[in-house]
């Protein structure tokens, strides 16, 4: 689903729609085993084929939107999308990778959630948001609880990595508005 707008601010960094010329970027970040260290996907090596047909499928999606994370300056610094249960829209999922690690623990994924949040409001009257990260993740986790969400469930032994035998613990978290 593409986007309604060019350009949402939030306090510390704007979202705007994905383009093309994000995917070299975004394909870096999913190669890099320190900016997919809590994701299921960091075992999956990718190219810029894979990444430009999954952007591709993305727009063409009629429950899923993504936006690309900017900071103020306008540099390119992560992804933020939101997995919505139905074409209702009305609840969704939301996954944020800050991949630039120069911005991590600066308070970025909070305003990219809280201004995720505000979007999906306003042009889709969503009411309910999840989220969900690997307990050890104790940076998402801080960032979904400041933009409002609250801590759902634990959810024991669930997550397990290709690369690894333990299970762990995912968080999940929840915002109604």
């Amino acid at each position: 689903m593409i986007p309604y707008c060019e350009k949402i601010s939030g306090k510390l960094c704007f979202l705007r729609p994905m383009d093309r010329t994000d995917v070299f970027k975004w394909t870096t970040w999913f190669n890099d085993k320190d900016v997919l260290k809590y994701s299921v996907h960091r075992t999956n090596q990718t190219d810029e084929s894979k990444q430009s047909t999954y952007f591709e499928e993305n727009n063409k999606s009629s429950t899923k939107i993504q936006f690309a994370v900017c900071s103020s300056n306008g540099i390119l610094i992560g992804i933020i999308s939101i997995q919505f249960q139905d074409e209702r829209l009305k609840a969704g999922d939301i996954s944020i990778i800050i991949g630039e690690k120069d911005y991590w623990g600066k308070g970025i994924a909070t305003d990219a959630i809280h201004t995720i949040v505000e979007y999906a409001k306003t042009y889709y009257n969503t009411t309910l948001f999840t989220a969900g990260c690997d307990v050890r993740n104790k940076g998402s986790e801080k960032s979904f609880l400041k933009s409002g969400f609250k801590k759902k469930s634990i959810l024991r032994n669930v997550i397990s990595y290709p690369d690894e035998k333990k299970k762990y613990d995912l968080v999940k978290l929840e915002l109604k508005t």
